[in-house]
């Protein structure tokens, strides 16, 4: 029998940059093990990965299709390190328990961690394990951790300060030649929060058209910048960015009454990553947005959205809304 892992630590594998992690690889095994050697690699790396594809016509007039591969990859992690090693060369580990422990830094650089479910790319981290094993399959073991960046909302006065938008959308009739607007206003006593926090909304909406408006939806958006790089006879060498945009968290609210005057909504802020433009190939915002839905057929309601920041050290003392 075989038990064999890898262990941070702390309670949490969350790091900052600029700081040391400590973990440990348990080894229990009730036989000898054919084994050279155990090692260790930390890796943090940051990737930008997509095709793009380019239809043209031969000379033969036929349909070309060709691909054309983007990516990039920044490694701000590559630690590598051995943890036991035969030394007599009868590659032999005796029956036993063992630990191992190691350290890697982080850099203060290290952009946080963005899974690798994104079409586009992912900052990832993680450490693997191995067990060299001659004539045979290695044993491998992974541990992924993450590294969430210290962002002082304090440091940004601005983010203390109100924010507040206004979107319309217009009902246009035909027959008079004439438009009705539904108008929604929305403030927020700041723009900059970190996890756990509650925002609260003040939406006004002024609805002078036929419409029924049935709900009010509000939420925040993860966006997401990766660029990527190529070098082909199509296009030579250049540049390209994608963007990708999902939302984190959102609210339904029913209207059963017409909104003549300002109502206040709360949303508190999820477990996030905070908001990160350091990475040259992956960056990281947020919005909060404001849906107004109607019974319309074929138009819908006003949304609007601003940037939020996310960070990790809260505003001390906010502005008063």
């Amino acid at each position: 029998m075989l038990n064999y892992w890898v262990s941070f630590n702390s309670k949490r594998p969350i790091f900052f940059p600029n700081t040391q992690a400590t973990a440990t690889v348990y080894l229990e095994t009730d036989r000898t093990l054919n084994a050279r050697k155990i090692d260790i690699r930390v890796s943090g790396i940051a990737k930008t990965y997509w095709n793009e594809y380019y239809t043209y016509f031969d000379c033969n007039n036929q349909a070309r299709t060709d691909t054309i591969p983007y990516g990039a990859e920044v490694v701000y992690i590559n630690a590598y390190g051995i943890l036991w090693s035969s030394q007599d060369g009868t590659n032999r580990l005796p029956s036993g328990k063992y630990q191992f422990p190691f350290k890697f830094d982080i850099p203060l650089n290290a952009p946080p961690c963005i899974g690798g479910g994104y079409e586009y790319g992912s900052v990832t981290y993680r450490v693997r394990t191995n067990i060299d094993i001659p004539w045979a399959i290695d044993e491998e073991r992974f541990c992924s951790f993450a590294v969430y960046p210290l962002v002082d909302l304090n440091l940004n006065p601005q983010l203390a300060q109100t924010a507040f938008t206004i979107g319309t959308e217009v009902e246009s009739n035909c027959c008079s030649c004439s438009s009705k607007p539904c108008s929604v206003e929305v403030s927020i006593p700041k723009s900059g929060y970190i996890p756990g926090e509650t925002i609260q909304l003040n939406i006004k909406i002024v609805n002078r058209t036929s419409w029924k408006i049935t709900k009010i939806e509000y939420g925040i958006v993860e966006n997401l910048l990766f660029t990527g790089y190529t070098s082909s006879a199509w296009g030579g060498t250049g540049a390209m960015v994608k963007s990708s945009s999902n939302e984190v968290t959102s609210k339904q609210v029913e209207i059963h009454s017409p909104l003549n005057e300002t109502m206040a909504y709360i949303l508190i802020v999820p477990s996030l990553p905070p908001s990160s433009s350091d990475c040259p190939i992956v960056s990281l915002t947020y919005s909060l947005f404001v849906r107004v839905i109607t019974d319309a057929v074929f138009s819908s309601g006003p949304t609007v959205s601003f940037p939020l920041t996310i960070g990790s050290v809260a505003i001390r003392n906010p502005a008063a809304s």
